[in-house]
């Protein structure tokens, strides 16, 4: 399989271009990964208990404008575009940010993509937003080539002031007015305050869904709160986001589910084994991953058991 048919060259004197009868062959695998990507991200947000995204947006560049890109002094080559298949996920607030970036993360490490750049963009004009730039493997389900897919990551507050900027000043053929740029400025800050704002909102909102007693969805944040809560442990972001998609997966899709499994006897009292273990011998990754694999799974086999309508542990 290969990755592309035209090798990355300096930039030359004469600029490149593209037959527009070339334009659908070169855009079909960026179609196709970024469907497939949004795929994923669909089962992904399921796994999760979705109370992170507000929307997802996806678009493969039109011929006029990659051809004014390709043309603009900057690229040898098309191949060395990174931006013809774009997603544009917006979330609520810095914390969901963080979970959607697991999600690629996870990916990378089961080999389904490589992140080639994963930044957070603050511009001066005002942009912000978390930039991935992700490399789709070959497959013989979409294309036998590569495809690179930019991948924007911002909250709703991020989003207003793009959407804002885009509409009023963003290369605007005048000269913006010092009373307009002072508001801008205040704009911005504003912004991010709402963003603090959002994220202490959730933060209380997910330490009452973890409390409650009442039928709330597990997510990463309520799973990381009901672990410290119990066992006095800090869970990554990335961890935590794996070990919800295990147990929803398998049927615990409640923050009462949890508290049922861990605060058996049987669980806890492994767990104090477990973490009687030398550190240097087994690494806390490792236990996190036994503790719900091993540990746990009896439980949740039980747990199961007791919620089918009609059937008991010894039925047959």
């Amino acid at each position: 399989m290969e990755e592309s048919n035209v090798s990355s060259k300096r930039v030359p004197s004469k600029l490149p271009t593209l037959p527009r009868s070339q334009y659908k062959d070169l855009t079909r695998p960026a179609k196709r990964a970024l469907e497939q990507l949004e795929l994923d991200l669909k089962w992904y947000l399921e796994d999760i208990g979705n109370r992170t995204v507000h929307h997802i947006k996806t678009r493969v560049k039109e011929y006029n404008s990659l051809l004014r890109k390709l043309q603009n002094g900057k690229y040898a080559s098309v191949n060395e575009i990174t931006d013809i298949a774009g997603m544009r996920i917006v979330v609520h607030g810095k914390t969901d940010v963080e979970a959607m970036v697991a999600l690629f993360k996870g990916q990378e490490i089961r080999k389904d993509i490589e992140i080639l750049e994963n930044v957070c963009r603050k511009d001066e004009s005002g942009y912000a937003a978390q930039q991935l730039v992700v490399r789709i493997r070959p497959s013989y389900k979409r294309s036998a080539f590569a495809v690179k897919i930019e991948v924007q990551i911002r909250t709703l507050a991020e989003d207003l002031f793009d959407t804002l900027s885009r509409t009023m000043w963003y290369k605007s053929i005048i000269t913006i007015p010092r009373k307009s740029g002072d508001l801008i400025h205040t704009l911005m800050q504003k912004l991010r305050e709402v963003d603090e704002i959002v994220d202490r909102l959730r933060e209380e909102w997910e330490d009452a869904y973890a409390q409650t007693s009442v039928d709330s969805d597990i997510t990463p944040h309520s799973f990381r709160r009901i672990v410290a809560e119990l066992f006095h442990e800090e869970i990554a972001i990335d961890d935590a986001v794996e070990y919800v998609r295990f147990l929803r997966d398998r049927g615990v899709k409640l923050n009462k589910h949890l508290r049922f499994i861990f605060t058996s006897p049987e669980v806890r009292s492994k767990v104090n084994r477990l973490a009687s273990l030398e550190p240097s011998t087994f690494g806390k990754r490792n236990c996190h991953e036994l503790f719900i694999m091993i540990v746990c799974y009896p439980k949740i086999v039980e747990l199961m058991e007791s919620l089918k309508p009609g059937e008991g542990r010894d039925s047959k």
